[in-house]
């Protein structure tokens, strides 16, 4: 059973983006300047794995990426350290089996509906 949420950003460090950058610690989430603008911390818990969103586009850009059907190799990532991957590169093994492909989706898709027009 998938689990969709957000948090809000309340410090600096609470969270990581792992999607906009290729070191695997991911990088640190900042709130806004502005304390009237809310900063929300999207969540995806699914089979065993959470995928952290730190915006809608990223959620947007997961879900284009499990959409495709064939994937460009990643051989060209592969030649740096073994921790400088894109994110779709550390994905767990099984990930792009069709059956898991469409439930990703599936909840990706809700989370679209449910927090698009924020």
């Amino acid at each position: 059973m998938a689990k969709i949420y957000k948090k809000k950003l309340t410090k600096i460090g609470e969270f990581r983006d792992y999607m906009s950058s290729y070191d695997e610690t991911g990088i640190v989430i900042v709130a806004s300047k502005d304390n009237l603008v809310k900063k929300w911390v999207y969540f995806l818990e699914i089979f065993d794995f959470c995928f952290t969103f730190a915006s809608i586009d990223q959620i947007k850009e997961a879900k284009e990426y499990f959409e495709k059907k064939t994937h460009p190799s990643n051989k060209a990532f592969r030649p740096n350290e073994h921790f400088w991957n894109p994110w779709y590169c550390r994905l767990p093994k099984g990930f792009m089996r069709e059956n898991k492909k469409k439930q990703i989706v599936k909840e990706l898709n809700k989370m679209l509906r449910k927090w698009a027009d924020e």
